[in-house]
């Protein structure tokens, strides 16, 4: 069982929430996994590297055109971004992820009764065949969560093994207006280094600005630091310790979490945000209490989220309380509980 709208862990009550179509996700995750028979298989000692072991055309249709001329703004004082990488080398990863994403807003409203959610995805700007190489959704709720991911896509492969992640603090930066925020955070998964510069070419393509020279995209992601806390859910691949390496030394290693299973990054999101409100503890019992038939996904979220964890319990320590962290009110516009069901 998903996790569901305003569903119960352990109860029959509460209908949660269905997708609009009679097959949810199903189609758009066959599209994914027979493309990814059919090409992706991954080589990482390829002489060629990543780009060799994925080649394809688009295999499942963005229906986000890129952001030119667009802002985005909330007044959520908690709002939340997350930025899949929807290139190649992902594999199957995007479909399986997408499934579950729209489904975030249940716990996240736990720990942030006021939040606010904008999805993305992100190809590679410099690759001439990729048309959606920036796709950015407006900060939601609730339901409507599930159509804006269901409006992403994915852009196959490319000709490099770095991509144009810097496209990703550049909007966020110059075109996301968030004045209430308190605890603003925003969350890339990706397999792969960037571009160590975003070329003012790629900006005027992808968003419509004219600037008057290409921009460091390190630069960018320390700027982005001072308006988001950045994390980065790394899947291993290819050069995986220098691409590790250099995301460590652009958001910090305690924001840079391994990833493994695309089963897991749901209830990853679900445990930095936790953290980050000092609330690790009542993540964690609720995350074991959800998989308590899947004690190895626990394990993997609890090895990975270490550093989140320590991160919480000092904040919780510091607030004075002694009970800081270890449970939580659900909040929310409906007041009912926020409990939710198993994630497959």
């Amino acid at each position: 069982m998903s996790y569901g709208w305003n569903s119960d862990t352990g109860s029959s009550g509460g209908t949660g929430f269905k997708s609009q179509s009679d097959d949810g996700f199903a189609s758009a995750r066959k599209a994914y996994q027979k493309q990814s028979r059919s090409n992706r298989s991954r080589n990482t000692n390829s002489a060629s590297g990543r780009s060799a072991a994925y080649s394809g055309t688009n295999y499942g249709a963005p229906q986000t055109p890129p952001p030119i001329g667009k802002d985005i703004q909330t007044e959520s004082t908690h709002p939340l971004t997350v930025v899949q990488d929807v290139t190649g080398s992902m594999g199957t990863w995007p479909g399986i992820i997408f499934e579950k994403l729209p489904l975030l807003g249940g716990e996240v409203a736990r720990y942030a009764p006021e939040y606010a959610i904008s999805f993305a995805a992100i190809g590679d700007g410099l690759y001439a065949p990729h048309e959606y190489a920036l796709q950015i959704r407006d900060f939601a709720s609730g339901e409507p969560l599930d159509e804006h991911v269901r409006m992403l896509g994915t852009e196959g492969s490319n000709d490099t093994n770095d991509e144009s992640y810097g496209l990703v603090p550049y909007y966020y930066l110059h075109h996301c207006h968030i004045p209430n925020a308190v605890k603003p955070i925003l969350i890339l998964i990706c397999d792969a280094a960037y571009h160590m510069k975003v070329s003012k070419e790629e900006i005027k393509r992808w968003t419509g600005d004219d600037v008057e020279s290409d921009m460091d995209t390190f630069e960018l992601f320390q700027q982005l630091k001072e308006k988001f806390t950045v994390y980065v859910l790394l899947r291993g691949g290819y050069d995986e310790a220098n691409v590790s390496d250099l995301w460590k030394k652009t958001v910090g290693e305690e924001n840079v979490i391994p990833i493994s299973e695309p089963r897991d990054v749901v209830e990853m999101i679900i445990g930095i945000y936790a953290g980050e409100m000092g609330m690790f503890d009542d993540f964690s019992k609720r995350s074991s209490g959800r998989h308590s038939d899947r004690l190895d996904r626990v394990s993997r979220v609890s090895k990975s989220l270490h550093s989140v964890s320590a991160k919480s319990a000092k904040m919780a320590s510091a607030s004075g309380d002694p009970n800081a962290g270890k449970s939580v009110r659900s909040g929310g516009k409906s007041g009912k509980s926020m409990r939710s069901r198993s994630l497959v």
